[in-house]
This record gives structure tokens, sequence and C-alpha cells, in this order.
């Protein structure tokens, strides 16, 4: 736009020059020719003819270069816009989908939460009721349990006074007969409060009536019912054992149950946790996609209206263009026809015919006639013309000089009104450079606005870009740390294991090899008894020996009674029995502390598992937020990308018209006084000729073309048709 316009006024000027040179110098220079004075006045018409033409060649061929350039630009940025409202568009067809699928992904949340909650509600009132009835059963148990434990303390202090009842009638002793009756109805008592499956045996009871302890001696039946009793306290003992083996069965069952449960309401509260961040997720993907959507939206909107600014401006002065050079067409068509006018021989010949000596009188005026105002309306247009190169102001100076030398004479209504409208003609024009200058600051200012808006945006898709960098990294490292961890827990969930494994196989070994010398004992034990059993020696009887003196008379041979050793017996039989009991102790120590260790493994196999699962969950969490960063991090190189784009575009814009917009700033004030210039000097010719004119078909109103403003993107302009 800058080389059209300079090339404009370069031409402008330079033609200007040549006209005034021909008109103010060539009529005194042909005083001095020595050629006719219609040769030589025609030899210059055709030196300035041929240089005119020229000119116009040139502009022609430089405005081509511009116009070239300018459709250049015309094609690429619609190109580009067009190229950016189909991605927009598609992009705006993949926002509305994805809009509709998290919608449907976040309805589809909301009904499996509702449904995990169902669920939830259910697993937690199953949990409530087997605990509820769990409890009842327990309460159940301890009753019996009670019952039955005052039933075999009863039944003990019965069996220990009915036995101490038989030990004293075999010596003969007297018996506590109230002690045995409040015993045996103690028994009674309480086999009466006993629930109907426990209760005794209908003969046992029969028998427990008609027991009796007669006049404080032994009763021969006492020996019969202490066998009923000792039935009574081996059946309540059985009893007891199977109620709380029963019960025992009811709590692992219980316990199993409610493990189950408890681990699907695990698993319940899990899926609900997950569902829900997939929901807040979604939440938040739908209301970035949401204003994706409406940025997207708005930027299509802009760029459909750059675009059809863009092709409507390119549109006009590729019209402008074709005009302008038809008409340089037709122009140069015009000058080689009037050269080939000027330059025939035979037409050379008329001029010198009719061209008279003399002729230097077109500038060198009487002071008489320099008193006129025609003269003097002539002679300010030809300074004004002379100071500010106007070529306008010389044709019209040259149109009142062919009047004047017509002698026409009168009021000049027509040049009056060329004045005034050349007038308004450059009041136009330099509104149109204020204009110009006013669009090139606000189109600076404009664009220096959005370069700093959209330099912002990059640096603050930077600033997402590094914050979202460190999380990545910082979930990544924790992410390292949660598998190491996690590593750690499995390797120790595996040594529990094996621990356990080695603890209860010892534990079983040990138990075997006291079960066998519990066996071994008992047979011993058996084996030394059995003597004093076949023989019907009672071991527990005391036997004493007196000594004999000696005397010279020869001893008697008589030997040891069979039962004379029983007492070692029996301390060997104690120890053994001892040994025993203290066997079955450790048997017994050894179980409970079997079943505590299996406790705490199972315990601290829970905890372990229930870590590995968090742990699982906490490293899957930590991957899934990766990817949505990475995915986040995808998104601001992609939007730092498109503003880096329009960025350039910004920058771009400016440079193509920075060169124009800086040569009007520049030369706006010369171009103001030479204006200003024009203007004073058609002023003074409009006050001259106020009060003379020629008739109006004597004058020639010289034609002026104006310069229509381009309100296209980049400011391009052709040189008028003068």
């Amino acid at each position: 736009g800058l080389r059209s316009f300079v090339a404009m006024q370069g031409f402008a000027m330079k033609t200007a020059g040549c006209v005034l040179h021909f008109l103010l110098v060539w009529p005194v220079a042909s005083l001095h020719s020595s050629d006719p004075a219609g040769s030589s006045a025609v030899t210059t018409v055709v030196k300035l003819l041929e240089e005119l033409k020229e000119r116009v060649a040139t502009d022609g061929k430089e405005e081509q270069k511009v116009y070239d350039k300018f459709a250049c630009w015309c094609e690429k940025i619609t190109q580009k816009k067009a190229a950016a409202i189909t991605d927009a568009k598609a992009e705006l067809l993949s926002l509305g989908t994805k809009t509709l699928e998290l919608k449907g992904s976040i309805a589809t949340y909301i009904s499996e939460i509702k449904g995990l909650m169902e669920d939830i509600r259910k697993n937690e009132k199953s949990q409530a009721t087997a605990t509820s009835t769990r409890q009842k059963e327990n309460a159940a148990f301890q009753a019996e349990k009670v019952e039955l434990h005052q039933a075999l303390t009863a039944l003990e202090q019965a069996i220990v006074v009915l036995k101490d009842a038989t030990s004293a009638s075999m010596l003969r002793l007297h018996v506590d007969q109230r002690k045995a009756s409040k015993a045996i109805s103690l028994l009674h008592q309480i086999a009466q409060r006993l629930p109907k499956r426990l209760q005794p045996r209908a003969e046992h009871l029969t028998a427990l009536n008609t027991a009796s302890v007669s006049a404080g001696r032994y009763a021969p039946q006492s020996a019969t019912i202490q066998g009923i009793l000792q039935e009574m306290y081996s059946s309540f003992a059985k009893s007891l054992e199977s109620i709380t083996k029963d019960e025992a069965a009811a709590y692992r069952s219980y316990e199993d149950l409610m493990g189950t449960w408890k681990e699907e309401l695990a698993n319940l509260q899990e899926a609900v946790v997950k569902k829900e961040q997939a929901k807040a997720e979604a939440e938040t993907m739908l209301a970035d996609a949401t204003q994706e959507f409406a940025d997207t939206e708005a930027q299509l909107g802009t760029e459909i209206k750059f675009f059809d600014s863009a092709k409507g401006s390119c549109e006009a002065k590729t019209a402008e263009w074709s005009q302008r050079k038809a008409l340089r067409t037709e122009e140069l068509a015009g000058i080689a026809e009037a050269l080939k006018i000027l330059t025939d021989e035979d037409n050379k010949a008329l001029f010198d015919r009719a061209i008279k000596p003399g002729f230097e009188m077109f500038l060198q005026l009487s002071s008489a006639e320099s008193s006129k105002p025609l003269a003097r309306a002539r002679s300010a247009l030809q300074n004004s013309a002379r100071e500010s190169h106007s070529l306008r102001l010389a044709a019209l100076a040259a149109s009142l000089q062919a009047a004047g030398r017509l002698g026409n004479a009168g009021h000049f209504d027509k040049v009056i009104e060329a004045i005034d409208t050349l007038m308004a003609t450059l009041r136009d024009e330099e509104a149109e450079d204020d204009k110009k200058v006013v669009d090139c600051k606000e189109q600076f200012k404009n664009i220096a606005s959005e370069s700093q808006e959209l330099e912002w945006k990059i640096e603050n898709n930077e600033a997402k870009i590094t914050k979202l960098g460190k999380s990545v990294e910082k979930a990544e490292t924790e992410q390292g740390e949660a598998e190491a961890e996690l590593e750690a827990a499995e390797k120790e969930i595996k040594d529990m294991k094996a621990t356990r494994v080695e603890d209860n196989k010892n534990f079983l070994h040990a138990k075997t090899d006291d079960q066998k010398a519990i066996k071994l004992l008992e047979e011993a034990k058996t084996a030394l008894t059995k003597f004093y059993a076949n023989n019907s020696i009672p071991i527990d009887l005391m036997q004493s020996g007196g000594q004999r003196n000696v005397s010279d008379t020869a001893p008697e041979a008589k030997f040891s009674d069979k039962g004379s050793r029983k007492t070692e017996s029996k301390g060997v039989v104690k120890i053994l029995e001892v040994i025993i009991e203290d066997l079955k102790k450790e048997i017994s120590n050894a179980v409970k502390a079997e079943e505590q260790d299996q406790l705490d493994y199972e315990d601290r196999l829970a905890a372990s598992e229930k870590l590995v699962k968090e742990l699982e969950k906490k490293i899957t969490n930590l991957k899934e937020s990766i990817a949505l960063r990475k995915k986040e991090i995808d998104a601001e190189e992609a939007s730092k990308k498109e503003h880096k784009g329009n960025l350039k575009d910004q920058q771009d814009t400016k440079k193509l018209i920075t060169p124009g917009c800086e040569w009007f700033m520049k030369h706006q004030a010369v171009r103001r006084e030479k204006r200003a210039q024009e203007m004073e000097g058609l002023q003074q010719a409009k006050d001259y000729l106020a009060g003379a004119g020629p008739p109006a078909a004597l004058v020639q109103t010289p034609r002026v073309v104006t310069k229509e403003r381009d309100t296209g993107l980049p400011g391009i302009t052709f040189a008028s048709v003068s």
C-alpha cells in the first residue's frame, strides 16, 4: 500500500513539475529557438507525453506488484480462516458429542450410586438383624450355661455328701442327714429350672425322690444314687460341652457371615467412592467442555466475521484494481493516439502554419492585463501550484490562461464552481488523511491490546503447564513410594503366612508329642495299678507293720502282706497323675496360645491386606490423576499453540499495515501544509473571480477525481486517473 501511494505521489509531483515547466517555461524558451514556433511547441508536448506514457506504464508495473502481494495475502488469509472455521465447527461437533456423553455418564453414575447406597442400606440392615439374633442366641446360651453350671455344682455337692455318707457307713460313723437332704433338695430345684431338652430322665428323678438317709446310718440305695448322680453329672457336662461347641460354631458362623457382609459393605463403599470420584471428574470435564464449547463458539463467530470482512475487502480491492487497470489501459491508448497525431508529418506542417510567433505573450502579460481579476486569479493559482507542486492547480491555471488568451470576459461561474469543488475535495482529503491516521492509531492500539492479552494467555498457559508438570512429578513420586510400600506389604504378608504355617506345624508336632506321652503315662499308670485292682487291694488304705524284739528263739518265717508296698506305689501313681495333668494343662495352654496366635495372625493379615487394597486403590487413583493431568497439559499445549498462532497473525497484520500507516503519520503535517497552500491559492483565485466571469460555454472545468477510502484490512491505494 505504501509503495503504491509513494509511487502515486511521486508520479503526481513529477508530472506536475513537468507540466508547470511546460506551461511556464516553454513559451519563453520558444523565443530563443530557431525552429518554427509550432514545431517547437509540439515537439515539447510530444516529449512530455512520452515521459508521461513511460511513467504511467511504470506505475502500472509497480501497482501490479502491490496488487499481487495483496492478492497473495487474500488467498492465504482466507484459506487460513476457512480452515480455522472448519476446525472450529468440527471442534464444536466433537465438544457437543462429548458433552452429551458426559451428561449420560453423570446420569449413569447417579443411578449407580443410588443403587449402591440402597445395597449398603440393605447390607447394614442385614448386619443389624444378624447381630440382634446373635445377641439373643448368646443371651439364651449364657442363661443355659449358668443353669448347667449350677446343676453341676449341685451334683458335685450331692456326690461329695453321699460319698462321705458311704465312707461313714463303712466306718460306722455318724452321717449328716441334714446336709445330704439339702444337697438332694437343691438338685431337685435346679433340675426343674433346666430346659426340657436338658431335664434328667424320669427314672433318675424317681430314684432321687425315694432317696433318703435312715437314722443317720448308711442306706443301701446310696450307691445306686451315687451312680445316678454320676451319670447325671456326665450328662450335664456333655450338655454343657455340646451347647458350648454349638455356641462357638454359631459364633464362628456369625463371624464368617459378618466378615462376608463387612467385606461386601467395604466393596460397596469403595465402589461408591470410585463412582463419586468418577462423577466428580465427569462433572469437571463437563464444565470444562461446556466452557470450551462457549469459547470455541465465540471464536467461530470471530473467525467468520473476520473471514467475511477479509473476503469483502479482497473482492472490493480486486474490483478496484480491475477498474484501475482498465482505466490505465485506456489512458495509455489515449496517450498513444495523441502521440500518433502529434508526430504525424502532415500534422507537423499544419502546426507550423497555425501557431504564430509571439505566443510568448502566453505568460508575459501587460501591466494592464495583470490588473484584471482573471489575471490575478491565474497568478494566484500559478504561485500556489508552484509552491505546492499541485497538478490540479496548474491545470486550473492553464484553463484560466487559455480563457484569457482568447479574450473571454465576464463572470466565471463554472470556474468558481470548479474551485469550490476542488476546495471541497481538498477538505475531504484532509478529513480522509486525519481519519486514516486515527484508524492506524486505533489499529495499532487494538493490535497492541490483543497481543498483550495473547502474551498473557501464553504466559498463563506456560504457568499452568509448569504447575501441572510439578503435580505430575509429585504424583509419580507418590506412586513410586506407594508401589514400594505395596511391594513391602505383599512381602510381609508372604512372610507372615510362611511363619504362621511353620508355627502351626511346630504346635501340632508338640501337641502330638504331648498326647503320645500322656498315652504312655496312662499305660504305665494302668500297669502299676493293675496288680492292686486284680487282688482287691485298696491302694488308698494305709497299712503299718510293727517291729518285733529279737529273741533267742528262731524267728518265724512270715512274709509281708501282698499290699505292704501299696503306699510307695500310690506315690508313683500320684506322680504319674501329676505329670499327666501337667501335660494336659500344657496341651490346653498350647491350644489356647495357638488360638490366640491364630487370631493375632488373622488380625495382622487382615490389616496388611487392607493396607494392600488401600495402596492398590491409591496407586490406581494416582495413575488416573497422572493421566488426567497429562491430558490437561496436552490441552494447555494446544491452547498455547493456538494463542501463539493468533499472536503471529496480529504481528503479521501489524507488519503489513505499518509501512503505510507510518508514511501517513510521518507526512501528515507536510500534506496538510501543501493542501493549505492549495486552499489559499484557490481562495484567492475565487476572490479575484468574484466580480468577473466568462460565458459558461468558454470555460473548461478541470476533471477532479477523488480517491475513495479503502476500508479493507491492509491499506492499499491505486493512483487516480488525472
